[in-house]
């Protein structure tokens, strides 16, 4: 595929290289709602992390259904961390505990699997934030992921 009008960056970039080649394709949301660079259906803006799922479902195609579905344990420790937000010393107890975990350790609590976390989750904190997940806290991981992914959804790609 070439780049449209001369274009330094194309809508749909290759994201996740592995050993055993791409492991997804990005420009996630943007194409999702305007029906890809490949002339695909559109589907209108849905909430999230529902439109996430439907976007991100054919991209990753090296991933298999069960690593993906394990994601689903970090969108419920995220909800656990963020519905502590208040200033009672029981919610700062609850944040500050996450604070001390670290994202590897998240991730193995709440059983994402060893494949979505190497081959997805690791390059992604890698590009963002600099770091492995044995040096993230776990709530600036949860932080990220509902600051870019939840809730800013279309801000993603």
């Amino acid at each position: 595929k070439g780049f449209p009008g001369g274009a330094l960056v194309a809508s749909a970039f290759e994201a996740g290289l592995e050993a055993g080649g791409l492991a997804g394709r990005g420009g996630v949301l943007g194409d999702a709602l305007s029906g890809g660079a490949d002339g695909g259906v559109a589907f209108p803006p849905l909430p999230s992390p529902l439109g996430q799922i439907v976007a991100t479902f054919p991209l990753f195609e090296r991933l298999p259904l069960g690593d993906r579905a394990s994601m689903a344990g970090l969108l419920v420790a995220t909800l656990d961390c963020l519905a502590h937000n208040s200033n009672s010393p029981e919610e700062e107890a609850v944040l500050a505990a996450y604070d001390r975990m670290t994202a590897h350790e998240l991730f193995l609590r709440f059983g994402l699997s060893e494949r979505l976390v190497n081959d997805f989750l690791k390059p992604t904190l890698l590009v963002g934030l600099f770091k492995p997940p044995e040096e993230l806290s776990a709530l600036v991981v949860m932080e990220l992921l509902y600051f870019y992914a939840l809730a800013h959804q279309d801000s993603f790609d």
